[in-house]
């Protein structure tokens, strides 16, 4: 049987993980920065690492496709994200 693309495939763009993680994000913890792993349709889960809250500033967070490991958040930056 002939799989039909999706119009998330049509372009070639997206993979089916891409489209699988399209509801998930990189989330930064207010307490230790590291970045976790969070679905934008449901709460916040605790930090991975130390179980500090994650910020609500949507201007840190980054999308699984686009999100680099190298990326780091700066104590000034923590305390704007609140929580």
């Amino acid at each position: 049987m002939n799989k039909v693309p999706t119009t998330f495939e049509m372009d070639g763009l997206y993979t089916e993980e891409d489209i699988a993680n399209r509801h998930f994000v990189m989330k930064p913890c207010i307490d230790c920065g590291k970045y976790t792993k969070q679905d934008m349709r449901t709460d916040n889960v605790p930090c991975q690492y130390c179980g500090g809250p994650m910020g609500n500033n949507s201007s840190y967070w980054a999308s699984l496709r686009t999100w680099r490991s190298d990326r780091k958040i700066s104590a000034a930056d923590r305390k704007k994200m609140g929580a």
